[in-house]
């Protein structure tokens, strides 16, 4: 695993039980041997084992249940249907937004306003920085209001607003019911970071179909691994839990109705441009996702008798792998963003470079 940034801080915050032994190791060498024939650190020992003994069956378990969720063969009318309208030079176009939901605005954030949002997720120290965009264990440090987005970032949240405003003078927005949650007009309720945590080689070898593994199926159990992921990033202070999103739509918000969504690209790790169709957004188009649920919940049935029971008894994850054929991979650089409204189907296109997000509320 790739080791922790250094700090000066000799607190006990910034280092955790396995490198605060590292440093009495260094600053007293008879301490520290003291120390191993303590019978609690044996105990500590143990405790350890037994965490990377869980690690490996959580691996173990991703990986099968990753495997069982592979549909036997690729449906043509679904990929017909993402050809047809998965065109990236339209993807910014009125039109495409009218007709699937999402929008794409390229070098919309300043650069300045960029960097300040680079600087702002850099200031929440590791490894909670590493939770930033975990659903069920997102830190508060994370998150940011609305009133705190527009003193932070004042000419990117008055861009959004002016596209706001424009939709409701052209008609999109009574068009598309855009402002049916939010009163007078859209706006931002709140933003939260989102981080991708990229391992390097050789520790990437250990990603996999496994790392995708999210969701309330089987018991919950796919969540319960992800909160495991949360707690080992904390105690260890490394890039456990990996920032991946599968499959889902946006809401509800706990003021009554539903979130749409701005996505923004603050940054990422391109590796010179080598890695920039990586880590991306997938999306599906409102309409064609309508028309073909119906298809789709039926391609689950094709894998046989004994995988068809076993979605039918204990989970139904294995479907979302369908979504895969209809949807649209926007590829995004740092500064461009996408407007997508509550009903669209979106998931983290792979977690194969680091990147930066800030996903705003919009109601």
């Amino acid at each position: 695993f790739p080791h922790p940034a250094p700090s000066s801080d000799l607190s006990p915050q910034a280092y955790p039980p396995s490198a605060c032994g590292s440093l009495v190791a260094r600053l007293s060498p008879g301490r520290a041997a003291r120390r191993s024939r303590d019978p609690s650190m044996c105990r500590a020992g143990c405790c350890s084992f037994v965490v990377a003994l869980l690690a490996v069956a959580v691996v173990v378990f991703q990986q099968l249940w990753a495997d069982l969720g592979r549909l036997p063969e690729a449906d043509p009318i679904l990929a017909r249907t993402r050809e047809g309208y998965c065109r990236p030079e339209e993807f910014n176009t009125t039109k495409f937004f009218l007709d699937h939901g999402f929008i794409l605005f390229k070098g919309f954030v300043p650069e300045e306003e960029r960097g300040a949002m680079i600087d702002y997720v850099n200031s929440v120290p590791n490894p909670t920085r590493y939770l930033c965009g975990a659903s069920d264990t997102q830190p508060k440090e994370c998150m940011l209001w609305e009133e705190k987005m527009i003193r932070l970032f004042p000419r990117t949240m008055e861009k959004v607003y002016n596209v706001f405003d424009s939709w409701k003078t052209s008609g999109i927005t009574e068009k598309l019911k855009l402002d049916q949650w939010g009163g007078e007009g859209i706006q931002a309720k709140g933003s939260e970071f989102i981080t991708i945590n990229g391992w390097p080689w050789p520790w990437s070898m250990l990603k996999g179909s496994w790392e995708y593994a999210m969701g309330t199926t089987m018991f919950g159990i796919p969540r319960a691994i992800s909160q495991f992921k949360s707690f080992l990033t904390m105690t260890l202070n490394l890039p456990v839990h990996s920032g991946f999103h599968d499959w889902h739509t946006d809401g509800p918000s706990p003021d009554g109705g539903r979130y749409h969504k701005i996505f923004v690209m603050v940054d990422k790790d391109t590796q010179n441009g080598t890695m920039r169709d990586h880590s991306n957004l997938m999306l599906i188009s409102r309409k064609h996702h309508k028309k073909h649920f119906k298809r789709m919940q039926r391609n689950t049935l094709t894998m046989g008798p004994w995988r068809a029971r076993l979605y039918h008894q204990i989970g139904t994850i294995g479907w979302y792998h369908a979504l895969d054929e209809l949807a649209c991979t926007v590829v995004m650089d740092p500064g461009d963003i996408t407007f997508f409204m509550e009903d669209v189907w979106h998931r983290t296109q792979d977690m194969k470079t680091d990147r930066y997000s800030l996903i705003l509320d919009i109601q």
